[in-house]
């Protein structure tokens, strides 16, 4: 597409569309933002129309160029079409405005989305406890631009915002770039068979975003708002003793959090086809495959389970937390620290990482052991299979009741360790390095 070498930004400055009789335009509204733009195609005797402002500012002339640009991407007789494909509408509608997007960047080296929309009522709809699919359709239709960005910025759900940025990368990488683009800008050509193959390319994406809008939809739909608060509300009290009292130590009362974060580890995972999935890896496997598996799903790593010495002697932050989470796939972390008082309101041990989810904000730890050996005995119930290996991060400097410590204390947990096979790192960040290595032996 070349309009850049267009001075009028009057429709009749462009060539005649194959597909269209007559080339002869009206403007006939004054729209506030880029989803007011639009185009509609009139027949043999009957202009066509569109909406553009007449001002002589930057954004009038970024609104009148992506109605030009309208004009030469949008399909006519576009219900009849979605109809026939069996498309909705506004599924069609959404991946004309990708396309258009698109074309206009590469046609005004410019973004269209630039000061033309406020992204904010947008956002505040896919925050609610029950997204649409016609709000996630409405934000899918700015993939690829700066807008698109913007709400990326605004959404708080870290899983949406992942499934939302895998979106557009599937989009712009599938659709914006190569052959198939250069299919899609065939639009226009004299050719009526590569008008078809171009409409092909329309229809695909329509139907991936139609798909894609619904699962969305259905993904994050939360059951209830009592539960929504729940899961906000980080509570780590209510601890249910697991361990018994003995030999010295203090009864372990674990606490399980709410985990309402996804982590996003991948070390010691790979990627296989599949039939079902939330996002589209490979679309070329719907003409190639014959089981059609465009879907792509993780393999199970080894995993670990994580033991936390969180005395004063030791440290563990959101960011030390969040790293484990990026180099270990699937890690289940245990946190331990005694204060001076343990029972079901005063735990002093918190799961903060399980089933490939975590704590949004640790809890906020006593400073003393106290419980060094049943932590460590609980931690081999939380192993999916023998195999996972578990990892003890502590300095050794271990104590039982009232903070005191006794050989046979220090000697108890060497035995654990040496029974089980535990692996001992002196801090966080060597424990890290010890899961890589785990991991890429999985």
């Amino acid at each position: 597409m070349t309009m850049s070498k267009y001075n009028s930004l009057a429709p009749e400055a462009l060539s005649q569309r194959p597909d269209l009789d007559h080339r002869r335009f009206e403007s006939v509204g004054q729209p506030m933002d880029i989803s007011g733009v639009t185009v509609k195609f009139g027949g043999k005797n009957k202009p066509h129309t569109y909406t553009a402002p007449t001002g002589d500012g930057v954004v009038s002339r970024r609104l009148r160029r992506f109605a030009l640009t309208l004009t030469r991407f949008q399909i006519p007789r576009a219900s009849t079409f979605a109809k026939r494909v069996k498309i909705t509408e506004s599924s069609l509608e959404a991946a004309t405005n990708i396309i258009a997007c698109h074309a206009y960047g590469q046609a005004f080296g410019d973004d269209a989305t630039n000061g033309t929309i406020d992204t904010g009522v947008l956002v505040s709809l896919l925050n609610e406890p029950n997204p649409s699919k016609e709000s996630f359709m409405k934000a899918f239709s700015f993939i690829g631009t700066d807008a698109y960005q913007q709400i990326l910025k605004g959404v708080a759900n870290p899983a949406q915002v992942s499934v939302m940025s895998d979106m557009n990368e599937t989009v712009v990488g599938t659709w914006l770039t190569g052959w198939r683009w250069n299919e899609i800008i065939m639009i226009n050509d004299r050719d009526q068979r590569k008008r078809r193959a171009s409409r092909i390319g329309y229809q695909n994406l329509a139907n991936y975003l139609m798909h894609q809008s619904s699962e969305s939809a259905e993904a994050f739909r939360k059951k209830s708002n009592s539960e929504a608060k729940r899961a906000d509300s980080q509570q780590y009290g209510n601890g249910k003793a697991q361990i018994a009292e003995g030999g010295g130590w203090y009864p372990l009362y674990v606490s399980k959090p709410d985990l309402p974060l996804n982590h996003t580890g991948k070390l010691g995972r790979r990627d296989i086809a599949s039939d079902e999935g939330v996002v589209i890896r490979d679309i070329s496997r719907w003409i190639t495959d014959p089981e059609r598996k465009i879907f792509k799903r993780k393999t199970k790593s080894l995993g670990a389970v994580v033991v936390m010495d969180c005395s004063g002697s030791m440290s563990l932050t959101e960011r030390d937390l969040q790293q484990l989470m990026d180099n270990t796939s699937g890690a289940t972390v245990l946190c331990y620290s005694t204060g001076h008082k343990v029972d079901e309101d005063n735990p002093n041990a918190w799961i903060v990482a399980r089933k490939n989810r975590q704590v949004r904000r640790l809890p906020r730890f006593p400073g003393g052991n106290g419980c060094d050996a049943p932590a460590l005995r609980y931690a081999l119930t939380l192993r999916d299979s023998t195999k996972q290996p578990i990892v003890w991060v502590t300095d050794y400097g271990v104590t039982g009741l009232h903070d005191s410590s006794t050989q046979a204390l220090i000697d108890e947990c060497k035995g654990i360790v040496k029974r089980h096979g535990i692996i001992v790192m002196p801090d966080i960040h060597d424990a890290i390095q010890k899961l890589k290595q785990l991991q890429g032996k999985a």
